[in-house]
């Protein structure tokens, strides 16, 4: 069963994904924030996993997230992350700190960018020194990254 942190997570990149896509993220990042603040109750320990014992734990997401947090409960896919027109692997970049959901389809905008082994080739040939907001610091980072 996945933990809060894990279903927090999952939300986030729906959220993150959305924006890449143009896409309104909706009530996915702060009912994201809700499941991570939650101390002492877990979501997958709910005695019933139905849409009105969510609601009364996290306040009031829409349907939708609801149905994604069951999913996710139940290890379903996830039918919000189905792919758009972007690659659903530009998440990857999303997973480096201080690397939003603005700068990975900014990267992918002007570089092609969709994956993390593209973006530490393009920090590795210059490329990516070129994209507005990948200075000195944020390259190495990449770099590193693992």
């Amino acid at each position: 069963m996945p933990s809060n942190y894990t279903i927090a997570k999952i939300l986030k990149q729906v959220a993150y994904y959305r924006e890449i896509c143009d896409r309104n993220p909706g009530q996915y990042l702060g009912t994201a924030m809700e499941v991570q603040s939650l101390r002492g109750q877990r979501i997958d320990a709910l005695p019933k996993l139905d849409y009105s014992s969510i609601k009364t734990l996290l306040g009031e997401p829409d349907t939708e997230v609801i149905q994604t947090i069951q999913e996710i409960v139940e290890g379903r896919p996830v039918t919000a992350l189905q792919p758009d027109h972007i690659p659903i692997t530009i998440l990857e970049l999303t997973e480096i700190r201080g690397l939003g959901a603005k700068l990975a389809r900014r990267v992918f905008d002007e570089l092609g960018v969709a994956d993390l082994a593209g973006l530490k080739s393009a920090a590795e040939n210059g490329n990516l020194s070129t994209v507005k907001g990948f200075g000195p610091k944020m390259i190495e980072q990449i770099a590193l990254h693992k």
